[in-house]
């Protein structure tokens, strides 16, 4: 199977809102991604909050890339469920999520629960300074011929904010395959995957819609795979 498929995750994009403007009702995102690397995929996501400031937190990603199907069928499919807190400015959200298909444990079919998704995003919103962290690890619980694929994804952005509306900042971006030996003692840039660094710029309509481009290059050693350049572009659209 193509080594590409060894390295997949949800780009997380969010940020949080003020304690004071928190509004205590249901929310449902609709998140359209492409980029060089992991194809064109849309997501989707929602919360139900407790109270002011805990929410029940869900989303999905449909995995249109050829690649990560099986076949050209048996597409890739992943899920998950999670607990946000919303501090001010502040936002820390765990989850864990599924994968369906047969991307982490090999499968020559798909296969349902191939794989769990355990991540985590914190993000900082504040009038002049934006940052977000995120980061999982997936595992496949299946293994088919001894092919399962685990890796390991991280992203971080540090950004200014030109106005209310428009911000830019640095981001970092990291994919790399876990279950390989002595993986700890090895030097990250020459482990399979990528590792990226370059910036975005960012526009708010309406405190609600997000468009975000990102460019950046991969200084990664092992490079057989991915290419030198990387770019992404994310269009967030609240529905409720």
């Amino acid at each position: 199977m193509n080594k590409l498929l060894l390295l997949l995750l949800l780009p997380v994009c969010s940020f949080a809102q003020e304690e004071d403007e928190y509004k205590k009702h249901d929310t449902f995102t609709l998140t359209i991604t492409q980029d060089n690397v992991f194809g064109f995929y849309p997501s989707f996501g929602g919360s139900i909050p407790f109270n002011r400031k805990w929410n029940f937190t869900y989303y999905s990603v449909f995995w249109t890339n050829f690649s990560y199907s099986i076949n050209g069928i048996n597409n890739w499919l992943e899920a998950g469920v999670g607990l946000s807190y919303v501090r001010k400015r502040f936002a820390f959200n765990p989850s864990i999520g599924t994968t369906h298909g047969g991307v982490l444990s090999g499968a020559k079919e798909g296969k349902l629960l191939e794989g769990i998704v355990p991540s985590v995003l914190l993000s900082y919103n504040g009038d002049k300074l934006e940052t977000d962290f995120s980061g999982a690890w997936y595992k496949s619980v299946r293994n088919y011929d001894n092919k399962a694929n685990d890796s390991f994804w991280g992203c971080a952005n540090v950004g200014l904010k030109i106005t209310p509306k428009i911000s830019f900042g640095f981001h970092v971006e990291n994919n790399i395959r876990t279950n390989i030996p002595n993986l700890f003692k090895q030097d990250i840039l020459s482990i399979e995957g990528f590792n990226v660094l370059g910036g975005y710029l960012k526009f708010v309509a309406r405190d609600r819609y997000i468009f975000k481009f990102t460019g950046a290059k991969n200084i990664s050693r092992s490079n057989e795979i991915y290419s030198h350049d990387f770019y992404r572009l994310e269009v967030v659209t609240p529905l409720f």
